[in-house]
């Protein structure tokens, strides 16, 4: 599910409205994101708000303070899977291993190690299903930093390819828009080398 509202004259009138969908966290470790950000990180990868975190959100927002006209675009996909292919892998656990993207700057650009290592014991690291279920159906925590905790790799390769196949929303930015998201059944990021140049200020939150 993915929500636009525009004319959300300030960030308390955006978290107001997204009380409705339950309990509002605006107390993040990453909760602004600066042209700093774009223009460090032109390249990032798939990923999911919050997946560092224990509750893990099951909804995210997104509200825009201000942008240039040429600015980053956010790009959504989703992670629903089909009845068959869930079913299959319904056993299968996995970790989030964040080493990775944060030694390659993929997801956010650290000014020191001491930042990158506190933020990488600070995640979560309890396995997990890859596979999860809600009112609606069937989805796959699967993203480019999924670990499996077998070694069996294919697995990994076959739900990362179903996702990635899945149609891609783009949504533009300008100021007083919120997007409001499904977090645990989707995956987003900055489109790859896109207006990176191209001011912005957006403030983020969780909804629990």
């Amino acid at each position: 599910m993915i929500e636009i509202y525009d004319n959300v004259e300030t960030f308390d009138d955006a978290i107001n409205m997204l009380g409705y969908y339950g309990n509002v966290d605006i107390e993040l470790d990453l909760k602004q994101v600066t042209i700093k950000e774009t223009t460090s990180v032109t390249l990032q990868e798939w990923h999911q708000d919050g997946s560092h975190v224990r509750y893990f959100p099951k909804y995210s927002a997104l509200w825009c303070e201000k942008c240039d006209e040429s600015s980053p675009v956010t790009q959504i996909i989703s992670t629903r899977l089909s009845d068959d292919v869930a079913e299959k892998y319904k056993n299968v656990m996995v970790t989030l291993d964040f080493k990775k993207t944060i030694n390659n700057n993929t997801f956010f650009k650290f000014e020191t190690k001491a930042q990158a290592r506190l933020y990488s014991i600070k995640a979560n690291k309890t396995p997990m299903n890859l596979i999860e279920k809600d009112e609606k159906g069937y989805y796959t925590r699967w993203c480019p930093f999924t670990k499996i905790t077998s070694d069996n790799e294919q697995i990994l390769k076959e739900i990362g390819d179903i996702v990635l196949s899945q149609d891609i929303t783009e949504v533009a930015w300008k100021p007083k828009r919120l997007l409001f998201m499904e977090n645990k059944s989707a995956l987003h990021r900055r489109k790859p080398n896109f207006n990176v140049n191209g001011e912005r200020i957006l403030w983020r939150a969780y909804i629990r």
